[in-house]
């Protein structure tokens, strides 16, 4: 019995021995890959907009901190020659001791040497360690000088060093004899830190004349004069107005002028010199000349004014005020 059993299944291994298993042929059909492509075009897409938009934010944000930053510079630049500007202000407060110093001479010995010691303390300290020795004063003294009134006239920019210019007025006495002069002292000054030094001794020159012959092209304004029937109308508003305009009376321009303004009562209304009247859409521009007088000395005062007149209400009101 068990030999008949292992008869069939050696049988059986034989068999199977004998069967050829078919070889696994390749599959010619291609993976379909449009989904992984598109998905990647589509991630490179998107990564470029992504980029484009994060470089605009950035370009806005670079341009927003150039601004920013042109800003503070224009205001440090601003605050540097509000700076410049105030130096002069502290150099003049630093200069005027030094004026009234040099200009003061007594005809004393001891006052002398006071005065050259004192003139020593603004002056510059040269590399040397010591102070230019200046300010000695020689020949024989008949008398002395003494100064009146001093102020600041102008300030000249050099290479090395600013030239602050004092018109003073000073008198010089000796005997018998007193005169009055007024000249320009020219003061050498450096300065270093807000703080300020005299260069050389100071020198004298001519006051300059101010006056200049200054030719000014007037544009002729030419208008359409109105002479109707509202002129002596608005005339005589005029005298009105200017009336109330000259004695300060604030209440009755109320009704009369959109921004009432007066003189106070300093001055009293004489007479409307002049009046043309242009006639426009809004109402009336007037022209006019106006004579004020003084109500102490009575000396006169003129106005040239430009108004634009309007009618509300049956009565005229001013609803603009020019001087010309």
């Amino acid at each position: 019995m068990k030999g008949q059993i292992k008869d069939v299944l050696r049988r059986m291994k034989r068999r199977k021995a004998q069967i050829k298993r078919p070889e696994k042929q390749k599959s010619t059909i291609r993976k379909d890959t449009s989904k992984r492509t598109a998905f990647f075009v589509w991630f490179l897409i998107t990564g470029l907009v992504f980029l484009s938009f994060l470089g605009v934010v950035l370009s806005l944000y670079t341009q927003s901190s150039m601004n920013d930053w042109n800003e503070q510079l224009e205001a440090t630049t601003s605050s540097e020659n509000e700076g410049e500007e105030m130096n002069i202000i502290r150099a003049d407060r630093y200069l005027r001791d030094f004026v009234r110093e040099y200009i003061n001479v007594e005809n004393d010995p001891e006052s002398l040497e006071q005065r050259k010691a004192a003139l020593q303390d603004y002056m510059v300290i040269h590399t040397g360690g010591g102070k230019q020795e200046l300010y000695e004063v020689t020949g024989d003294i008949q008398g002395t000088r003494e100064l009146k009134n001093q102020r600041l006239f102008s300030l000249k920019e050099k290479e090395n060093e600013s030239i602050f210019q004092y018109e003073v007025t000073y008198t010089s006495v000796a005997n018998n004899t007193n005169e009055r002069q007024t000249l320009l002292l020219n003061v050498p000054v450096v300065t270093e830190n807000n703080r300020f030094a005299v260069v050389s001794e100071p020198y004298f020159t001519q006051v300059d004349n101010l006056q200049g012959n200054i030719e000014v092209e007037e544009e002729a304004e030419s208008f359409e004069t109105y002479t109707g029937a509202e002129q002596e109308a608005i005339q005589d508003f005029l005298n009105d107005f200017f009336t109330a305009y000259a004695s300060g009376n604030s209440d009755n321009l109320a009704y009369m002028m959109d921004e009432p303004e007066t003189l106070q009562g300093a001055f009293r209304f004489q007479e409307i010199m002049d009046l043309q009247l242009e006639q426009q859409e809004e109402g009336f521009v007037a022209h006019v000349q106006v004579r004020m007088l003084d109500e102490v000395t009575q000396l006169s005062y003129e106005i040239d004014a430009k108004m634009l007149i309007t009618k509300q209400q049956n009565h005229y009101y001013v609803e603009e005020m020019k001087h010309q």
